[in-house]
């Protein structure tokens, strides 16, 4: 006679929860403590383990620091509630962090020694790593690496699956955001284009996630994946009718001047955005455009090359992206031109004297979109257009502007 049911229910229950506790993927989680206190401040700990959860199971927690140290003590409590092996390491030389090489060896010690584990979760800030992520990607590991941004996590991120900013260090702009946003939309597309083929969702994300691991589609205001690609007019995401995956390819053409949201200049302002990026003028914040500015201003004279190495090392923030992006635009606006060129005969850029900087690269990016604009049929609209600008103009000044731009659209094509 059979067993009923309901007798068997909660063996039942017990196996398949112990199943499916085996079949998760199995998670090691180091911190370094000291080189992460603002993120520790904020909870960052805690949040890194809700969003881990979602990945698998975690099954070490270690956390390093000198913990004779005042600015570290506060967090044992915490870090022991949450379920970490706290490690001491102590700096016999002021200023040296011996927890990166104690961390580096338990990792690789842990790689070996217990296979099973998959993920390797990082939290190290600013040290450099890359060289401990490439080998446990060689390994046939995944790694995810957790830190402020940086110069320096925008170069330790590729060797990982996934990157995660801590986001305590730094807010981004609306233009900045915006810029970010530009950049992700153009690698969907730039990925479609290169498969030629409708993907399935996850094989897209896992694409874009290869290029730049630090994506992330809460990061840029959308809910979703979903609803982050439904906001590129040129990619068109389907849902298959029978097993309810979703999909998504490029359109045959691209309906900038759609508005497929509610609110008309919001639309109209991504709209002119992605016409830029087909004039091949990228977006990027207005500090990324004054820093660059300034460097290139103090140090005429230079070699592209030379002023990007200067950027970086001036600035702590910036990115090598961003710093091309500011460069890109301030020649093309004409505010950066050839000066003159080295013995090898590499050119030297010098910033044009006595100019706006706002207005000289406002009216050179509106020449483009105008441009734009009519080969593809986008009205133009004043208010829609003071949100792309980076200088702030009264109804009077925005008439001059535009007048400018559409002058040297006249001459352009002429």
């Amino acid at each position: 006679m059979d067993t009923p049911a309901l007798a068997r229910t909660p063996v039942s229950l017990c196996l398949h929860y112990k199943k499916s506790i085996m079949d998760r993927s199995k998670i090691a989680l180091f911190i370094d403590v000291e080189n992460l206190t603002h993120w520790l401040k904020n909870n960052g700990p805690d949040l890194l383990i809700t969003e881990l959860s979602a990945i698998g199971q975690l099954i070490v927690r270690r956390a390093y620091g000198n913990w004779g140290n005042p600015c570290v003590q506060g967090f044992q409590s915490e870090l022991n509630r949450l379920g970490f092996e706290l490690i001491h390491n102590f700096h016999p030389v002021s200023k040296k962090n011996s927890s990166d090489i104690q961390l580096t060896i338990d990792v690789i010690d842990y790689a070996h020694n217990l296979p099973g584990i998959q993920w390797f979760v990082l939290a190290t800030g600013d040290s450099d790593f890359s060289p401990l992520f490439r080998k446990l990607r060689e390994m046939g590991k995944e790694v995810i690496g957790v830190g402020p941004r940086s110069p320096l996590s925008e170069s330790v991120k590729t060797s990982c699956s996934k990157y995660l900013y801590t986001g305590t260090e730094h807010t981004a702009s609306k233009k900045e955001l915006r810029s970010n946003t530009d950049d992700a939309m153009d690698l969907a597309e730039k990925i479609l284009r290169a498969a030629d083929q409708t993907l399935p969702l996850s094989t897209l994300k896992n694409g874009m996630l290869s290029v730049d691991s630090a994506f992330n589609e809460r990061d840029l205001g959308y809910r979703s994946f979903i609803d982050f690609l439904k906001a590129i007019d040129s990619i068109e995401v389907t849902q298959d009718g029978k097993n309810k995956s979703w999909t998504a390819t490029l359109k045959g053409s691209d309906p900038a001047g759609e508005a497929r949201e509610g609110n008309l200049q919001d639309s109209l302002v991504r709209s002119y955005e992605r016409l830029l990026r087909k004039k091949q003028w990228r977006l990027t914040s207005s500090k990324a455009l004054n820093e660059v500015y300034q460097l290139a201003r103090h140090h005429p004279q230079q070699s592209k090359e030379r002023i990007t190495e200067e950027a970086r090392k001036h600035s702590q923030m910036l990115t090598s992206v961003e710093i091309n992006k500011a460069l890109i635009i301030l020649v093309r606006s004409k505010v950066l031109r050839v000066s003159g060129f080295s013995d090898a005969g590499e050119k030297l850029w010098s910033i044009a004297p006595e100019l706006n900087l706002a207005r000289t690269v406002d009216a050179a990016m509106l020449s483009r979109l105008f441009s734009a604009c009519r080969e593809n049929g986008t009205k133009i609209e004043k208010a829609a257009l003071r949100d792309l600008l980076y200088g702030k103009y009264d109804d009077n000044a925005l008439e001059q502007l535009i007048e400018q731009a559409s002058a040297l659209q006249e001459k352009a094509e002429a």
